[in-house]
């Protein structure tokens, strides 16, 4: 068996379905911050569909606390393998990922990553916890990430903190717009999202607002209803996904999954830390 990786996509069975665009030569157009296996077995594949169209959406995947899936994805050349569970199986290379890093060991990266030109969008699948919102649903001052945060806005540790660290920076270096959405199942997602970003920057960094308000959106997404509608089509179908990040050519060792419990197949080795 040999590791996934560019050298290896020639030699998998014509079987596997294989990126059909200059993958290499794809520009970051996209951070997502949380590099689960939702993201990886859905989000990135639909941006795998889009590129096949043309354009520099590539997307820079960020882990806001283990290394574990950007180093797996190092090594493969940020290639990974989707498998489609129906009557039989299905696999298919993804390459929409073209880079990845771990928050706290590439601080720079990251932060030249969200202030960079050339980034149009940041996407988020953090889960609800990741929002650090209180029961009111807005900001929790108390919780100590944030607190850590606003007493050290250069230093982020927490979702929040990171996007008004790199705002901060891409407003410095060039006032570009930027959209950032929640791609996360959590009543009016946008607009706590947008309100927990403007109540950290009136704390931390008030200068900054009148930039923030003009020139940058926070999108709500009906994540509840869409995902609901197309994984009830996906059911009627008798389909799944999974994700292999550890996968070798031409078949996967390892599966993280990414389907409801209804749908998924026990895994054959440990899962990856989504994020």
């Amino acid at each position: 068996m040999h590791r996934l990786n560019r050298g290896a996509l020639a030699r998998l069975p014509a079987s596997v379905r294989r990126p059909d665009y200059d993958f290499q030569n794809v520009g970051v157009g996209i951070v997502h911050l949380g590099m689960g296996a939702f993201h990886r077995a859905h989000q990135a594949v639909f941006t795998e569909d889009a590129l096949s169209g043309g354009g520099d959406w590539g997307i820079l995947g960020v882990s806001l606390r283990h290394a574990a899936a950007s180093e797996a994805l190092a090594a493969q050349d940020q290639l990974y393998t989707v498998e489609t569970l129906a009557s039989g199986m299905d696999y298919r290379v993804v390459a929409a990922i073209r880079a990845s890093l771990c928050a706290p060991t590439h601080r720079s990266r990251l932060e030249d990553a969200l202030a960079s030109p050339q980034t149009h969008i940041v996407t988020l699948t953090v889960t609800e916890k990741g929002y650090c919102l209180g029961a009111d649903g807005q900001l929790d001052l108390a919780r100590p990430e944030i607190s850590h945060d606003l007493e050290h806005p250069l230093e982020p540790i927490s979702t929040i903190g990171w996007i008004v660290h790199g705002l901060a920076a891409r407003a410095t270096r060039h006032r570009r717009p930027i959209t950032v959405i929640s791609c996360d199942n959590l009543r009016e997602n946008g607009t706590r999202l947008g309100g927990a970003v403007t109540a950290f920057t009136e704390r931390s960094r008030p200068d900054l607002l009148p930039w923030l308000e003009d020139n940058v959106e926070f999108p709500p997404i009906g994540i509840a209803s869409a995902y609901k509608s197309w994984m009830m089509s996906m059911h009627t179908a008798g389909s799944s996904f999974t994700c292999s990040m550890h996968a070798t050519a031409p078949s996967p060792t390892s599966v993280c999954r990414a389907a409801t419990p209804s749908f998924a197949r026990p895994s054959r080795t440990p899962s990856l830390p989504d994020s």
